[in-house]
């Protein structure tokens, strides 16, 4: 069942990269997290790395963990995190 959950956030991270460099590039909107900000204003493709990386290593250790209950509470706030950021990704799409 983690797993899955794990699954489930890698895809709400990958929708969220593609989104905030669709509103980056597209809309001249910036990116929230100052550090990742960083990253996109320096370039897309290192935004991409930075983000993916960071996000598949902790991803792994909270799946390596995976039985340990703190990963459990860190994996089931990941997910309730990244998909109130998809949701609000799609409302704005519904904004423009």
């Amino acid at each position: 069942m983690k797993k899955k959950y794990i699954k489930l956030i890698l895809i709400l991270i990958l929708f969220d990269a593609i989104l905030t460099i669709f509103w980056y590039t597209s809309q001249g909107i910036g990116e929230a997290n100052p550090i990742m900000s960083y990253f996109i204003e320096k370039s897309t493709l290192e935004f991409v790395i930075v983000k993916l990386g960071i996000s598949f290593i902790s991803l792994g250790v909270l799946n390596y963990f995976s039985e340990n209950k703190l990963s459990q509470i860190g994996i089931a706030t990941i997910t309730i995190a990244y998909s109130l950021v998809a949701m609000m990704h799609i409302f704005a799409l519904f904004i423009i």
